[in-house]
């Protein structure tokens, strides 16, 4: 597999690890924010269409309608902050990886990263095999999930380059002879 060195062309890989790693943490954080105004929006929404109905006849049926929207939009919000408070440890353990140089602790980015790139590529070729015509809609989207999926190939190469920078330098302190060692350590 490909191993890059530099991030970006100028910063280490250890760097730009750890600078995806921070926005890693902070996105799912800030999706959080948005996600809890939209939840709050819904619910202010259902309640509102609920009492301009309460008139009606059949207000019971509008009133179990809305009880039911209202149970999926708290069961969707309940998934979303399982699935972000994941992303965020998952972020939080690869800063703290990389600036520790904890090879496993950047395994599980790389891991979710993989399978998102996986997803991504799949989304891709679904929505190309699926359109009959070609709107301007239908190839911005094309075009913007092509721009995140090699985008998140080019992230995902930089957090395993830096996981294989990190192997490497422990196999090299495991096979030094011991005088080697204390210079390998002390030039850290």
């Amino acid at each position: 597999m490909m191993r890059l060195q530099k991030f970006c062309c100028c910063c280490s890989v250890r760097t730009g690890t750890i600078v995806l790693a921070v926005l890693g943490t902070i996105s799912p954080l800030l999706s959080l924010i948005g996600l809890s105004i939209q939840f709050h929006g819904a619910l202010k929404y259902i309640t509102s269409a609920l009492s301009l109905f309460k008139q009606e006849e059949d207000s019971q049926h509008l009133e179990d309608a809305a009880n039911q929207a209202t149970s999926v939009v708290i069961g969707i919000f309940s998934v979303l902050i399982i699935i972000y408070a994941i992303d965020t440890l998952i972020g939080i353990l690869a800063v703290v990886g990389a600036v520790k140089k904890r090879k496993n602790f950047l395994m599980p980015w790389i891991v979710t990263q993989g399978i998102a790139v996986v997803l991504v590529f799949c989304l891709l070729i679904t929505v190309m095999a699926i359109s009959a015509s070609w709107n301007i809609l239908q190839i911005a989207a094309t075009i913007g999930m092509l721009l995140a999926l090699l985008s998140n190939v080019y992230f995902f190469l930089v957090v395993w380059s830096h996981y294989q920078d990190l192997r490497d330098q422990a196999l090299r302190e495991a096979n030094a002879p011991a005088e080697m060692q204390t210079r390998l350590t002390s030039q850290m």
